[in-house]
């Protein structure tokens, strides 16, 4: 999700990233959202819930 940018991402773009199904990451999803790491702006759309978490991650886990 990071690697996607700042600000909300789509579900669809998240999973196609991964290369995955979007209903396939529902129970990662869920878990993500109980746990207060992202939330839901609106339908479909995902972000951190911690200011410039994306940043942090992308710094932390550089992409190759």
């Amino acid at each position: 999700m990071a690697a996607l940018g700042d600000g909300a991402q789509s579900t669809t773009a998240v999973a196609n990233a991964l290369s995955r199904s979007p209903s396939s990451l529902t129970r990662m999803r869920d878990e993500l959202l109980r746990s207060s790491i992202i939330y839901a702006p609106s339908r479909g759309q995902v972000d951190f819930t911690v200011p410039h978490c994306a940043v942090f991650v992308r710094r932390r886990y550089p992409s190759e």
